[in-house]
């Protein structure tokens, strides 16, 4: 799986979105300007239907990929450089915690979102507190909730994205 999201991302080209296309007034996302650009999000969850479930949720607003792993997040991440990830926190390997925190480190522009089933309150508040999430949403997940909150990260990642290539005038 890891090589098929690897191979879209070569082929996604950040593209307007149509106007026609974008949600009705009941999708949170659609508030934010983006300036016509499609945010990359990366989803990182050891489930497979959870990861199906938000692939369905956002792929018609934003370029959508997914990994089962941090490790395979990791290597996605480092290749790929997407705007927003988004992760579980009880995965085999490693938390969301630890790994947000990789994330945090390689790329610090990267806007991060905490996904949890599981109320581990002492870890979520520690890391938001240390900065390495942005926001924790839990599961289940209301869609429209999701999609609000996914779209002002969305917003800010390309923002601060553009903020970094524009020239620095003195």
């Amino acid at each position: 799986r890891m090589i098929s999201n690897m191979q879209a991302a070569k082929a996604a080209q950040p593209a307007a979105a149509p106007a026609a296309a974008a949600p009705a007034a009941t999708s949170g996302a659609a508030a934010f300007d983006t300036g016509g650009k499609k945010a990359k999000l990366l989803f990182v969850d050891d489930e497979e239907r959870i990861l199906n479930a938000l692939r369905s949720v956002f792929r018609n607003q934003y370029n959508v990929f997914t990994a089962s792993s941090g490790p395979e997040a990791m290597e996605f991440l480092k290749r790929f450089r997407p705007h927003v990830v988004i992760s579980d926190q009880r995965m085999p390997e490693m938390t969301g915690v630890e790994f947000l925190r990789q994330v945090k480190d390689f790329a610090p522009q990267t806007v991060r979102i905490l996904l949890t089933g599981y109320s581990d309150l002492a870890s979520i508040v520690g890391s938001i507190n240390d900065g390495e999430v942005f926001r924790f949403i839990s599961k289940p997940w209301d869609n429209a909730e999701i999609q609000k909150t996914i779209g002002e990260a969305a917003a800010i990642a390309l923002e601060l994205a553009d903020m970094a290539a524009a020239p620095v005038i003195v």
